[in-house]
């Protein structure tokens, strides 16, 4: 009996027929064994071998015979037809999602533009077998009984979430042996980039089948299991697979509070941080709501600092606090941290403290163009804070504040409200000739009317195109002078006011100002569910040909709607045109110069021939210097040896001839000796001689005297 692994395949994915009478059993990947089903079972699994039967029967797509699908693959891949005789074929083309996800544009901008859509005729095949195979692992792992409606129920979810690109099953109730599934079923899959599996119960157990799933397939670039009752365990065993992976950009690992919470703690930020050190393709990564704590976000820095790819980077709800700030900005030090483009500390009460904490690691992001603030207890003193760390220097394109309450200060645990200190420092902030700050929301912050002023000079001297300042507590007469500089307005695309007390005289201000716009294309205004000044708002957009939303679903307003989209997309189109024909435009300057480049080839390539001889000639005469060199070497050699034997030889002289000057200098001192000896022997011999001669003169004398008394 076949397995459910076989040679056949589809486009989307690479389907394996299941066995060949239409018998469905299961391989156990891992001990190789296999598993039939319950005896209890088998009537309702009969049932729905029938009812893939009259779809296609075991082992065919969900659309499509293999006959079809076998020409298709040929036609898509370029597969020639080959025979069971081990002829090797070339391998597939990759999977133009990789290319789009592989571009780091967000998953949610993705699926927002509708860049994953495919229409009826890309849809996946997916294999009946592999169908069956599935929801008989999910009602294995839920304990439900193995129904044909509801298995037909699961087939059509597989056929609308599982398609183009994207693998998503959010929700379903997948566990272990669902993951296990899914993990056979994709292993060598060539078309889906994009794996969504939040929402379910996969736990570690699952978690190590994905881990396995990523280690097998080089096909995968976004990859979410958020709230799937994962902890440090199944954490490790992914990042353990992300190590070696040159593929995986994107990676949600967050949790949703209540929900199957991904609870990785200390351990689970020690593992990422390992990942991060030897990952070198991870540009995004989801931490929210993981638990990780001050001591996760110390073991996280680790790996931070060796990281040179993560650009988009979530710590958002995870009992954050001011001293985890400290330990980000003291992480920076010498060697600096990853090149963050987008970060998100949301939902944490890090505080004022917080804040002033994040100075060094905040302005250590030269490259930082959005930051999530919202919700962290901030306060006036805070903002202020963050307009000094902005003002220095800052890339920053979007800043959230939701839900902090920027104009209230604390004194002795006094509320101090109806400041505007941090509000007039972030716009001169936003006044400055190099600020990038485009997008800023302020949803839910506590402002009243007296911080009117204040946003109405950021709507008119700043170049912001998005404003959020929604759930606030600004009056009609507040709104009112927020909004006067709407008319006058060039920059601004995107406005949300809605749920503040704009009342029935701001509705008609804000109509009357959104007559004469020219650039807000989306409208959020609306006040516990509905807008009361309908007449006002209608006979605006009629004179209105920018405005594309609004978020009221009266009839009054379609129409006008409607049209404005249609000028929009007809500008757009214009546009486009014009883009194709300046590209075509560069496209004929670049053939000409692409002809001029051929035309000049062959004198270049004549040059490079000459040049070719000439370094050819070079050579020979450098070989030729080097023999001499060689020669010359070995001569000189040859005569510094004879040189240092000679000088061996005077030395040797040297030594002889100062041997023999100190023993002729010896005997010279013994001579000398000697001689004065002698000469002091000889005065004495003289002396004793004198003294004799004196004597005998004496004697002669006495002689003389006797002679002459005898005579």
């Amino acid at each position: 009996m076949m397995s459910r692994k076989s040679s056949v395949t589809t486009p989307l994915p690479q389907i394996r027929p299941g066995t060949a009478h239409g018998k469905i059993q299961r391989r156990d990947s891992e001990s190789g064994r296999r598993k039939s089903l319950t005896a209890g079972r088998h009537q309702s699994l009969s049932n729905i071998r029938k009812v893939a039967a009259g779809l296609g029967g075991p082992g065919s797509s969900l659309r499509g015979t293999d006959k079809q699908i076998k020409k298709k693959l040929s036609l898509q891949y370029q597969i020639p037809d080959c025979t069971t005789d081990g002829k090797v074929v070339l391998a597939p083309k990759l999977s133009e999602a990789i290319i789009t996800t592989s571009e780091f544009i967000p998953l949610e901008v993705l699926m927002e533009k509708r860049a994953l859509d495919v229409d009826d005729r890309n849809r996946v095949f997916i294999n009946e077998d592999q169908a069956v195979w599935l929801y008989e692992a999910r009602c294995a792992d839920n304990g439900l009984e193995v129904t044909p409606q509801r298995y037909l129920k699961f087939r059509d979810l597989l056929l609308s979430q599982c398609s183009g690109s994207l693998w998503k099953l959010h929700g379903c109730g997948l566990k272990t042996e669902s993951a296990k599934a899914i993990a056979s079923i994709l292993s060598d899959n060539v078309n889906y980039s994009i794996l969504d599996l939040s929402g379910n119960s996969l736990h570690d157990a699952g978690a190590v089948h994905i881990a396995s799933l990523i280690e097998a397939s080089p096909h995968l670039v976004h990859i979410s299991l958020r709230s799937n009752n994962i902890t440090h365990v199944g954490a490790a065993a992914i990042c353990e697979a992300l190590l070696t992976n040159v593929t995986v950009t994107s990676l949600d690992m967050s949790g949703v509070v209540g929900f199957s919470r991904n609870l990785l703690g200390k351990e689970g930020a020690r593992s990422v941080s390992k990942m991060l050190e030897g990952n070198a393709v991870l540009h995004t990564l989801d931490l929210s709501c993981t638990a990780i704590g001050s001591k996760g976000v110390a073991q996280l820095v680790t790996g931070l600092k060796k990281n040179s790819t993560l650009r988009e980077l979530s710590l958002s709800e995870n009992c954050l606090m001011a001293d985890s700030c400290k330990v980000l900005s003291n992480s920076v030090g010498a060697v600096g941290i990853c090149d963050l483009h987008n970060f998100s500390i949301a939902n944490n009460k890090i505080g004022d403290t917080g804040i002033a904490n994040l100075t060094c690691f905040l302005q250590s992001l030269r490259n930082l163009s959005h930051i999530d603030l919202s919700n962290i207890g901030i306060t006036n003193i805070g903002l202020c804070k963050l307009a000094d760390i902005m003002e220095e220097y800052s890339p920053i394109e979007t800043l959230k504040l939701d839900g902090n309450n920027v104009c209230i200060e604390l004194v002795d645990g006094i509320e101090k409200r109806s400041l505007t200190d941090g509000l007039c420092s972030l716009k001169n902030v936003l006044q400055r000739k190099g600020s990038r700050l485009r997008s800023l929301s302020l949803r839910n912050c506590r402002i009243q009317d007296f911080a009117a002023s204040v946003l109405s000079s950021i709507l008119s001297q700043c170049r912001l195109t998005n404003l959020n300042i929604s759930q606030n507590e600004i009056c009609s007469t507040g709104m009112k002078t927020v909004l006067s500089q709407l008319s006058g307005n060039s920059t601004l695309t995107s406005l949300d006011c809605s749920d503040t007390q704009l009342g029935v005289e701001g509705e008609i201000f804000l109509a009357n100002a959104l007559a004469v716009n020219r650039t807000l294309q989306h409208l959020r205004c609306v006040t516990n569910g509905a807008l009361h000044s309908h007449a006002e708002f209608a006979k605006a957009l009629s004179r209105n040909e920018t405005l594309l939303s609004i978020d009221s679903k009266a009839p009054e307003y379609q129409a006008a709607l409607k049209r404005n989209r249609d000028i929009w997309k007809q500008s757009r189109t214009e546009r486009y045109r014009d883009q194709i024909l300046e590209m075509e435009n560069n496209a004929r300057d670049l053939t000409h110069q692409l002809l001029s480049i051929k035309n000049s080839q062959g004198e270049a390539d004549r040059q490079e021939s000459e040049h070719r001889n000439v370094k050819s000639g070079h050579e020979a005469f450098l070989r030729e210097l080097r023999l001499e060199e060689e020669m010359l070497e070995d001569q000189l050699r040859n005569t510094s040896s004879v040189i240092q034997a000679q000088r061996d030889f005077v030395e040797e002289g040297n030594a002889q001839l100062a041997a023999a000057a100190k023993q002729c200098d010896r005997q010279k001192a013994k001579c000398t000796l000697r001689l004065q000896t002698e000469a002091q022997i000889v005065k004495s011999i003289e002396a004793e001689s004198e003294v004799v001669g004196v004597q005998i003169q004496s004697l002669q004398e006495k002689l003389a005297l006797l002679k002459g008394r005898n005579n």
